[in-house]
């Protein structure tokens, strides 16, 4: 992403959510990290993650949630990956910066998925990307009538 907020090079990585023991899990995170990483020392930028809190949720969950949206919740490895992250960001000297997610996907979708021929999940990437740089990124009139 450039300084000005606008998109300079996708570089599309999908990854799967790793499965398997808490060490396997773990292994394979530290692996997806160290990638993460080398991509941003490659290119020479920063990383920017949602700072997401599945606590409250979770307490929620285990009293009225279902059976199998609770077990992928507490089976859910982001605060791990975070944890994880944030150590090799530090011992890279890359740095990581925690956002707020709220509307990432709904602004990204709106404003601009079709303009920049995005799907739903890197439009969201590119809400986080421009609230990283400081822009305040709200939802469009359009949208409000439209989520009402």
């Amino acid at each position: 992403m450039k300084k000005d907020g606008n998109i300079k090079k996708q570089v599309i990585k999908s990854y799967s959510i790793p499965y398997g023991s808490t060490g396997q899990v773990e292994a394979k995170l530290r692996d997806l990290v160290n990638e993460i990483v080398k991509l941003a020392i490659k290119y020479e930028c920063s990383i920017s993650i949602e700072n997401l809190d599945f606590t409250q949720k979770k307490s929620i969950l285990r009293h009225f949630g279902s059976k199998k949206y609770n077990r992928m919740l507490s089976g859910f490895v982001y605060s791990k990956f975070r944890q994880i992250l944030v150590v090799a960001c530090e011992k890279n000297g890359v740095y990581v910066k925690l956002i707020n997610p709220e509307f990432t996907s709904t602004i990204g979708i709106f404003k601009y998925a079709k303009l920049h021929g995005l799907s739903s999940g890197f439009a969201a990437a590119f809400v986080i990307g421009r609230r990283s740089l400081g822009y305040k990124e709200k939802i469009n009139g359009q949208a409000r009538i439209i989520l009402k």
